[in-house]
């Protein structure tokens, strides 16, 4: 069986989304005036409601995961179908392809609420150690006593859930073409790939991660939050952060597209 290609692929993605920036640039601007619209309506209605802002940066990360995801789903199958069926088939529009969107977003919801779990019991212990910093080191010492296992159980169950994620991942550009096909064709076509697959998304989180990083850092931003309690502050955070993500999905995006034709090939020759 050969392996899955994957710098290959990872360059030749990077060069296609270089090579068709326009493309990338249009299709990219309405899910990016949604995400900043929709960031600075629930930055101002926090700033307002009197919560920690640790309680506003968790309310916002989680607002943020759900919302993001949903607003950018037309770019994703656009990019899919432009991949896959040639540019032809990619044009973007939030109505056009309406029934592949549709099916799409079923298995998306199914993805997100699978990460949410992990990350809601990571956040549960998190807040409880972040919030016993400010006691007595004997405080500190039993809470971390009582929290540092659920870090653990997230950390676990995040690794567990990602690598399902990836098992099952074919079938969003299967549902972005309109293709028949099910979960467990994914299952077949992906095994023996599955930590190839997860180096795209090493690739993006890393990438993200470390930009995200220094970004924070220039700007001065809170250690535990992504609220600084400054609205403007806040946005611009908040924009610059949506210019490293959007261009990195699409990467992402364009890797896993490549992907799918490679190993949907090789599926097809093993049947």
């Amino acid at each position: 069986m050969e392996k899955l290609p994957v710098w290959s692929i990872l360059n030749d993605s990077i060069l296609y989304v270089k090579n068709e920036f326009s493309f990338f640039l249009r299709a990219a601007l309405v899910p990016f005036i949604l995400l900043v619209l929709f960031r600075f309506i629930l930055l101002f209605w926090l700033s307002g409601q009197g919560y920690s802002l640790q309680m506003q940066g968790t309310i916002l990360f989680y607002m943020n995961v759900v919302v993001e995801q949903l607003i950018l789903i037309p770019l994703w199958v656009s990019v899919y179908r432009r991949i896959i069926l040639g540019d032809e088939a990619g044009g973007f529009g939030y109505l056009s392809h309406l029934d592949n969107k549709i099916a799409y977003l079923k298995y998306e919801i199914l993805f997100i609420v699978m990460m949410l779990v992990p990350m809601s019991i990571g956040s549960y212990a998190n807040y409880h150690l972040i919030e016993a910093a400010q006691f007595s080191e004997k405080v500190q010492l039993t809470v971390s006593a009582q929290y540092l296992p659920y870090l653990g159980l997230a950390t676990s169950l995040y690794i567990f859930v990602l690598v399902i994620s990836m098992r099952f991942t074919l079938i969003l550009p299967v549902m972005a073409i309109g293709a028949s096909a099910g979960l467990m064709d994914s299952w077949r076509a992906t095994r023996g790939h599955i930590w190839r697959l997860l180096a795209y998304v090493f690739f993006y989180i890393l990438t993200v991660g470390m930009l995200n990083f220094f970004l924070r850092g220039l700007l001065n931003m809170p250690e535990r939050s992504d609220i600084s309690g400054s609205l403007s502050l806040d946005m611009f955070y908040s924009v610059m952060l949506f210019m490293i993500s959007v261009p990195m999905g699409c990467i992402l995006t364009t890797a896993l597209a490549y992907a799918f034709i490679f190993l949907a090939q090789q599926d097809e020759q093993n049947i």
